[in-house]
Parts: structure tokens; C-alpha cells; sequence
């Protein structure tokens, strides 16, 4: 039998429909978790939104400077008082509309592991990120309701996004037979590759792609003026006719360069008016000089197969530009491979999303937003799914941001984001919203379309090998200095010294 922890009062107005009070008389209960309020015809299933003391001796304030140590038994007036949202109500197995409040003195007890995955909606066999703070149970979410229509992870920095996102992945590979790519700006989840005994490989699921040796092909007008969106009608004419002819001289293989475009810019064919030729000759070695056009592209269906993870290290890029262009290029050929049904089912992951789908930039350091806000809209139809991680969630689409159906928050302070995000998350509220910024490391809410409520829970432990970032400053510095001493050694030995 389960203990009972308090039972429901009469106070400020509730029991209502939405909200009650008890007090709590056994055990502890903690903000953010989940009880239930035993009914004749069921239960009750809450969110404990706040605890809070009361002592009915201290309401007068003529006691505050009180001695009472010895005189009064002020502790046996303590009392704690719990505040509860009502979410649902337990009938017979089935989830229920709260149509009429609980009734005061109705006990208060907890809710067990089977009823915890029945109202939240989690699942035996689905990808398991975590346990629900306080409790045994497992957060198993269905791999189709956290990803189809969209995800967001979001965080401040050192809130363990990264993390995050590697428990994720090891799901993924271990659970899902959908392709996954990940823009990997900073180099952080190449470990994935490495083969290792100690722990859990994925190496032979996982290929990197070096972004810094990446070749686009211009093959149409559109490539260009996505880096130069101020083109003028009389540039974008040339540009059109000198590139249709110049497809139509190699039989639309594509086979020529940005240079190539140049030279018929600068020749008398044309006949542009001196300042036209000359500031489109600019702009056109501004992108050639960005070393990212060749004759061909080097880019296939592929490079996206069933349960494989697919990095594309951006982290030699050093170009915000040239990074924008591979992002958007690569984007856009895989939604428009999904159209034609000639790449699988795919999850695109973007990390320092607000690089590249920015809500306020100027059109040429926002190349990549258009296809993202497209496939927002629309990708789930065809089998394109989105996650993106930000640290800087002000800065993110809201466009983009408020398609995706399920959110994970780990800590986030800045007011300005908390505001965004709560503008932009349906399943959040104002209370909820406080409790992201009372999160530690490696704590979590999800919100949305994936769970039935918010939950907060406890990030599971990684299974692959750590990353270079999971270091502290202090044992990098160590690892780099032994390193040293060891190239120095090898050296005086090299010398014979």
C-alpha cells in the first residue's frame, strides 16, 4: 500500500480544476514532480509547481522578536504546504479531461512507474534519454513523435547541450534505421569515429566528412545570388546569359568555373556600362576568392544511409559565408532528394543553429534560413526531420523555432532567451519557464509533441568514448604539456642530445 504523503486543504480558493494545495505530513517531494491525488473514481495526476512553510503563530507580527525557545512549541505549528497542478485524471487506464476539482482532505500519494509512463506517453522500446527526476522511471520517448515534427535543443553554454546530443545519438544508432547528419561546427562529436575497446564503438556507424574540401558547382544563377543578393537586374541578365551559354558549350555537365564567369563578364561582348562590369567582376572574385567553387560538386545521395551517422565537420571553415553556403547547398540537396525518393528518411542536425538560421541578419549572412524554414514547414510530409541546438535561442527563428514540436531544455538564464523560447514553446507556461532556469548540469525538461506533460529528468550516462571538450581546462593543459615534453624528448633523441 502507498504511503500517504499529505492530504488536500481548502486554501486561497482550491481546490479547483487546475490547481490544489496539501500538506505535506510524510516523506519529501521535490518542484518538478509528479504526484497523484487519490479519488473514489480514479486519480488525479499533478506537477508540484512550488513548496512552500507556513506557521500561524508567526502572522502576527508582534511574535517575530519573540524568545518562544522555552515558553511556546512554535515548531509543533510548522507546517509545509505543497501547490499542485492539476494535469489529468486517471480513469480505468484512460486519461481523462479534470471536469470537477478534488475534494479537500483527499490523501496524496506517488504515482508508480506503470502509471508515470501511461500519462506521460512514454514507451518501452523507445529511445531512452534519461529517468524522471525522483523516480525509477525511464524517459523512452517514440522516436517518430520527438523527431518527425521538428526537435529543439536548447541551452546555455555548459549546460551539457553537447552531451545531450551524443545520448541522442547513441539512441539513434542503436534503436532507429534513419540516416542522420549532423553539421558539426566545432569538431565536437568526431569521437563518434574512433574506434575504441574501453567504451561503447560506433565507429563502424559513423563517417566524417572534412566540409573544408567541399566543391560546389555553379550550376544555375540561384548559387550566386544567394552570396550576392544585391545583384541588379542588368547583372543577374549578363549572369543568366553567360552562364546558359557557357552550360550549353560544355553540354550542360557544368564542368566550368567561377573564373570562366568572370572573363565573359570582362569581355566587350556584353557591352555593360563600365561601373555595372566592374562592381559584378567584384562581387564574383569576392565568392570565387571563398575557394568554394569547382567544376563539379563533390556530393551524392550516398553519403546519407540507413543507421549511420553522417559528420559533416565544418570546423575548418572558417568563412561564416562560405560556412552558410555548404550548410544551405547540402540542406537543400538532401530535402530535394526526399522529394524525388532518392535518399532515405533523414534527421538533419544543426549545431549553432543561430548561425544559420538567424531571426535578424542580413540576407547574405542568412543563407541557409529559406531551405530550413521550408523544411520546418514542410519536411515532416516527406520524411525530412529537424533537430536544432543553440545556445543562443534569441537569436534562432522564431519561424523555425516554433515548428518544431518538442523542446529540451537544459539551463538557460538569460532573460531575453527565456522569453523568446516561452513565446515560441507551446507547452510552456510561466512557472514551468522558471523551473529551466533552476536546472543543474545534465538536468533536463522536454516539452511537446514527444510527452503528453512537461518532465523533467536526469540525462543518461553516455555510453561512447568521451569527447575532446569533455576535458577540463586543467587536464588539457596537462595532456597538452605531456605531449610536448614527449615531442621535445623524441627530438633530443633524433639529435642524439
Amino acid at each position: 500500500m502507498q504511503e500517504n504523503l499529505g492530504q488536500i486543504i481548502s486554501f486561497q480558493g482550491t481546490p479547483s480544476t487546475s490547481k490544489a494545495y496539501f500538506v505535506l505530513n510524510n516523506g519529501e517531494v521535490n518542484r518538478g514532480q509528479f504526484l497523484k491525488i487519490k479519488n473514489k473514481k480514479g486519480f488525479f495526476f499533478c506537477f508540484v509547481n512550488d513548496i512552500f512553510r507556513s506557521n500561524p503563530y508567526f502572522e502576527n507580527a508582534m511574535h517575530v522578536n519573540e524568545d518562544t525557545s522555552n515558553t511556546f512549541p512554535v515548531e509543533d505549528w510548522h507546517s509545509t504546504i505543497v501547490e499542485l497542478k492539476i494535469l489529468g485524471f486517471l480513469k480505468t487506464g484512460k486519461i481523462c479531461r479534470v471536469s470537477f476539482p478534488p475534494y479537500p482532505g483527499e490523501n496524496v500519494t506517488l504515482p508508480t512507474r506503470e502509471e508515470l509512463e501511461l500519462f506521460l506517453g512514454l514507451i518501452e522500446n523507445g529511445l531512452e534519454l534519461g529517468t524522471i527526476e525522483n523516480t525509477d522511471a525511464a524517459v523512452k520517448v517514440d522516436v517518430s513523435k520527438l523527431l518527425q515534427k521538428h526537435l529543439a535543443i536548447l541551452a546555455m553554454s555548459g549546460a551539457g547541450k553537447s552531451y545531450f546530443v551524443s545520448v541522442l545519438l547513441e539512441e539513434l544508432l542503436d534503436k532507429s534505421k534513419l540516416g542522420i547528419v549532423l553539421f558539426d561546427v566545432h569538431g565536437e562529436y568526431k569521437h563518434f569515429a574512433r574506434p575504441t575497446n574501453e567504451f561503447k564503438d560506433y565507429s563502424n556507424k559513423t563517417k566524417v566528412i572534412d566540409c573544408s574540401k567541399f566543391k560546389i558547382a555553379i550550376d544555375s544563377i540561384g548559387i550566386i545570388t544567394r552570396l550576392i543578393p544585391d545583384l541588379s537586374e542588368v547583372q543577374k541578365r549578363a549572369l543568366v546569359k553567360i552562364i546558359s551559354e557557357l552550360r550549353d558549350e560544355v553540354k550542360d555537365s557544368g564542368l566550368f568555373t567561377v573564373g570562366n564567369i568572370i572573363e565573359r563578364v570582362d569581355s566587350e561582348e556584353l557591352k555593360l556600362a563600365v561601373n555595372v562590369r566592374d562592381s559584378l567582376i567584384a562581387k564574383l572574385r569576392h565568392i570565387d576568392s571563398l575557394d568554394l567553387f569547382g567544376k563539379t560538386s563533390n556530393l551524392d545521395v550516398d553519403m546519407v544511409s540507413a543507421n549511420t551517422l553522417t559528420i559533416l565537420d565544418l570546423s575548418n571553415v572558417l568563412d561564416m559565408q562560405r560556412k552558410q553556403l555548404i550548410v544551405s547547398y547540402i540542406t537543400e540537396f538532401l530535402f530535394n532528394s526526399r522529394l524525388k525518393g532518392t535518399v532515405i528518411p533523414h534527421l538533419i542536425i544543426l549545431e549553432e543553429a543561430h548561425q544559420f538560421i538567424p531571426e535578424k541578419a542580413s540576407s547574405d549572412y542568412a543563407i541557409a534560413r529559406h531551405i530550413f524554414e521550408t523544411i520546418a514547414r514542410e519536411g515532416r510530409k516527406f520524411g525530412s526531420a529537424l533537430c536544432l541546438v543553440s545556445q543562443r535561442p534569441i537569436n534562432l527563428s522564431t519561424t523555425v523555432l516554433s515548428q518544431c514540436n518538442t523542446h529540451v531544455f537544459l539551463r538557460i538564464i538569460n532573460p531575453n532567451d527565456l522569453k523568446h523560447i516561452s513565446e515560441s514553446s507551446e507547452g510552456l507556461d510561466y512557472k514551468t519557464t522558471e523551473f529551466i532556469t533552476g536546472l543543474r548540469v545534465g538536468e533536463a525538461l522536454m516539452v511537446g509533441n514527444a510527452v503528453k506533460y512537461p518532465v523533467f529528468f536526469k540525462v543518461r550516462e553516455k555510453k561512447s568514448q568521451p569527447q575532446e571538450y569533455d576535458f577540463t581546462l586543467e587536464e588539457m593543459a596537462e595532456k597538452f604539456t605531456k605531449k610536448k615534453d614527449k615531442k621535445e624528448k623524441d627530438l633530443d633523441l633524433y639529435l642524439g642530445i
